[in-house]
């Protein structure tokens, strides 16, 4: 059950979620806005606009094991991390899916999520493997200059100009 208050606590709303919450998340600027996880194999990360009233399903392509934790990052496309009890996960409204931003982090519950923006990482709580900390997700650009030569049946030369938001 999510507990709603609009008025600093002078009364309050209760709604039913699809299952257990293990953690929320609220819009930065938006309070209307808010992210839960649920421990569900199918609804386990969703988005409600209206204050929790009504909420979307957006766990996609996520693995069907519970999310334990969400964060919303304060940018312009809205980029949600979410910690599963097999790694950490990433999209934002311009993305169609979810992806894995694992890397070396072993198979393990995640209790927390928590992005620190000073230093540009996101940082994990784990259950009983210690913390664990990554770079913020950045999509490099579309490439510019992009041009193809020597095409073959089944090779091709292609080039692009550098992005320098690129490592």
């Amino acid at each position: 059950v999510l507990y709603v208050t609009k008025d600093g606590g002078a009364t309050w709303t209760s709604y039913t979620a699809p299952s257990t919450i293990n953690s929320f998340d609220v819009h930065p600027t938006d309070p209307e806005k808010l992210w839960i996880t649920c421990n569900s194999t199918s609804s386990r990360v969703l988005v409600s606009t209206n204050a929790g009233a009504t909420f979307t399903n957006i766990s996609g392509n996520l693995p069907a094991i519970a999310a334990r934790s969400v964060k919303v990052d304060d940018t312009a496309n809205e980029g949600i991390y979410a910690a599963l009890n097999i790694g950490v996960y990433y999209t934002n409204k311009n993305m169609t899916g979810w992806i894995n931003l694992t890397d070396n982090l072993p198979q393990v519950a995640i209790n927390e999520i928590e992005i620190h923006k000073a230093a540009g990482k996101i940082r994990i709580g784990t259950y009983g493997r210690g913390a664990w900390e990554r770079a913020l997700y950045t999509a490099c650009s579309a490439p510019v200059s992009l041009t193809s030569t020597n095409i073959k049946t089944s090779e091709a030369t292609v080039n692009w100009a550098a992005d320098a938001a690129a490592t």
